[in-house]
């Protein structure tokens, strides 16, 4: 049954697709013309190519070949996983087998028209350091569990010069101290897996070569790898679950174990270091990781660390030469109370990475620069239950309004997936205040109740004066998605449901965009309503906001809005080449609107692309980007504008539906002048509209076939 339901959704849902491709018009001005996709994630220089991609990531790099040479360089560095020695299979907590995986490196020094062969950077598939039990109780036993690489962070931009890192987690400990432990999972057969360490490697010379750095040695189980940079250097944030990776309960979009489910005592890690220091001739690597929360002050009975809190899923963000760390946290009261805060830090400078505190059994914890203690301050509403922080910033503030950053995130009364707001807040310097730095609670917007000079730790509890008390008294923070306006509670509609935040500030400008739909509950359980895309601009640093406006228009209730990005073009470095500030690139994947109780995976569709010029105004036709056939799912864009804004690189994940083998797909946009064809107003089905003219006539006959296609429903249907 579950299978044919899906059968069918897919049929009426490509059938909708190929008749609003049909229903393309004629456009005439600017608009991105796309390169044929091309695949990076080919055979290697060593090991095969395992048709088994996973994770693809983009980086944009431009500088200056020598100090003061005026000569300048652009070099694109792609970095995936893949499994080069299919033979040596890992498994995951469920227990599904697979190859294991190593990083691979692709690089291009002409602006995307060809690429390196890739390089396999990690070389752990053909090691090992533990061994698992694959099936449980079943005949297999302890098990060589070979090195096994997760998802990559691939961070560098066009202020980092030559420097690139890639920030990963793998479950090969190249130390070989016996100190990796493992975990099993009684709900999937007693299925063990090792613990991963955390890694990074970093480059000098744009991606041609990498030197890696192991930071932890799985005494505890790393995940959720982020990381950011700037010209002044890299800031590393990751979390290690003292009692292993714990299995999601299915209730949200994702697909379980992705680190939002955390065992207590789970704590997030930092380290960080500038470019000078990494650059210079006696450079080592990263400092030894210090814990930024403290929620280690026991261990249990199998003397595994152990606290009433739990902290997961952190942001970081350089600003200036500060650092600003946020995550969720567990509210450690689930007699009375469940759910989480976000709660965030600031370390001044970002390269002290020292510690102050002394902890339990004398371990070390909170940054020395960390007024909380390792603490935090808490941001969103006490009473509620808030996840998914993101930190969108700059590095100067905006000129009117001192604009420095936003933290974005959900926030609602209910927890395992329910209905929920996206919430702003914005951090912002006041010229009128010397002390003011832009980033302290006294320059939070709206305002927490919260003071840079307060005395930390707070205590903790209920009725004792704790930071949830003092928190409870702080300003709601702006409903961004909330029909009902930007001062609504998140109950105040408990229908309507939003997800997938994404933001970008520049001067006193900030956008947010966010996943929405009317009706949260049928959009999971049916097909009678579905999520679309919608932003929402501020232009005073976010005291007032246009009104959301949907920029993908999906009526179809048999599509949603899946991985929405929005990218600003980054700041130039060839003067000759300035940055075009209004100009900034939207995309979603789209995906079958399926009844979740029904539904085995996700069945993923095609990627849209599209471009505004003027702060998004107005923007251009939506375009296919992955040229959609049909035998293949895409999913994951990756995008990274040139400063000028005149050229889009952009990588997504393809699977072919009939082979199963999934690979790293690039395609380049230039500028393209398009003449007028005539046409008529470009409303359709499929999500193909931002509320522009239509479809360039240089597309035209390629969305003709490729609608003509898509009505040809019954040869995409792939077993599920």
């Amino acid at each position: 049954m579950k299978r044919n339901w899906t059968k069918m959704a897919r049929r009426s849902t490509l059938a909708a697709l190929g008749l609003a491709l049909l229903a393309g018009v004629a456009y005439a001005g600017l608009q991105l013309a796309l390169s044929t996709p091309v695949d990076l994630s080919v055979t290697p220089t060593t090991g095969i190519d395992g048709e088994a991609a996973y994770k693809g990531k983009l980086v944009y790099l431009q500088y200056e070949t020598a100090s003061g040479s005026g000569i300048y360089e652009d070099t694109l560095i792609s970095v995936y996983a893949d499994s080069p020695n299919p033979a040596n299979q890992v498994w995951d907590y469920t227990g599904e087998l697979r190859g294991a995986r190593d990083l691979f490196v692709t690089r291009s020094t002409d602006h995307g028209v060809t690429w390196s062969q890739p390089v396999n950077i990690t070389n752990f598939t053909n090691l090992f350091s533990a061994t698992a039990d694959p099936d449980g109780v079943g005949p297999l036993g302890q098990t060589t569990y070979w090195g096994d690489c997760d998802k990559p962070t691939l961070m560098g931009t066009t202020q980092t010069g030559k420097n690139a890192i890639i920030f990963f987690s793998a479950s090969y400990n190249a130390l070989l101290n016996g100190a990796q432990k493992k975990v099993a999972y009684p709900e999937f057969g007693g299925v063990e897996v090792p613990y991963q360490c955390t890694y990074v490697a970093w480059t000098k010379d744009a991606g041609l070569t990498w030197t890696m750095q192991q930071l932890s040695d799985g005494v505890r189980d790393s995940k959720q790898t982020n990381a950011h940079q700037t010209g002044a250097g890299f800031a590393l944030v990751w979390q290690e679950d003292p009692h292993g990776l714990q299995p999601g309960q299915a209730e949200g979009p994702g697909d379980g174990g992705s680190g939002a489910k955390t065992s207590q005592g789970t704590d997030v890690w930092y380290t960080a270091v500038t470019r000078s220091a990494m650059n210079g001739a006696g450079f080592t690597g990263f400092p030894a990781g210090v814990r930024v929360t403290d929620n280690f002050t026991s261990r249990d009975q199998d003397n595994l660390e152990y606290g009433p809190e739990r902290a997961s899923r952190a942001n970081v963000a350089i600003i200036g030469q500060s650092a600003v760390i946020a995550y969720e946290e567990t509210k450690a009261l689930e007699q009375f109370d469940t759910g989480k805060y976000i709660r965030y830090h600031v370390v001044s400078p970002f390269s002290q990475v020292t510690t102050s505190e002394i902890g339990f059994e004398s371990h070390a914890y909170g940054l020395t620069s960390d007024v909380t203690k390792g603490q935090g301050w808490i941001i969103s509403d006490p009473a509620e239950n808030a996840r998914r922080v993101r930190i969108v910033n700059q590095g100067t503030p905006g000129p009117t309004t001192g604009l420095l950053f936003a933290f974005v995130y959900r926030q609602g009364l209910y927890d395992q997936g329910g209905p929920a707001d996206i919430m702003v807040r914005t951090g912002r310097k006041n010229a009128a205040d010397m002390n003011s730095t832009g980033l302290r609670p006294e320059d939070l917007y709206p305002s927490i109740n919260f003071s840079s000079t307060g005395t930390y730790p707070l205590p903790t509890g209920l009725n004792t004066g704790s930071d949830r008390e003092l928190a409870a008294g702080s300003a709601k923070p702006l409903n961004m998605s909330s029909r009902l306006g930007l001062t609504a509670d998140s109950d105040d509609d408990n229908i309507e449901n939003a997800l997938a935040h994404r933001g970008e500030v520049d001067g006193d400008e900030i956008i947010i965009g966010y996943s929405w739909t009317n009706d949260g509950t049928l959009a999971r359980y049916t097909d009678l309503a579905n999520f679309n895309f919608f932003i929402r601009r501020s232009f005073d640093g976010g005291d007032t906001w246009e009104a959301p406006r949907n920029l993908t228009n999906i009526t179809n209730t048999k599509i949603s809005v899946r991985e929405p990005r929005i990218v600003k073009t980054p700041k130039n470095t060839d003067p000759a080449r300035p940055q075009a500030t209004g100009t900034f690139v939207v995309a979603w994947g789209t995906e079958v609107n399926q009844y979740e109780h029904l539904a085995d995976r996700v069945i993923n569709l095609s990627i849209y692309i599209t471009r505004t010029t003027n702060d998004g105004l107005t923007f251009e036709p939506v375009q296919l980007l992955s040229q959609a056939t049909v035998d293949a799912e895409d999913e994951e864009s990756q995008l990274r504008p040139e400063p000028e804004g005149q050229t889009v690189h952009a990588i997504w994940m393809n699977t072919d539906a009939v082979s199963g083998a999934t690979n790293v797909k690039y395609s380049r946009g230039l500028e393209t002048l398009v003449p007028d064809s005539g046409g008529g107003d470009g409303d359709d089905d499929s999500g193909c509209s931002t509320g522009g003219n239509g479809t360039p006539w240089l597309m035209l006959a390629g969305l003709l076939a490729l609608g003509l296609l898509a009505l040809r429903v019954g040869s995409r249907i792939r077993r599920v």
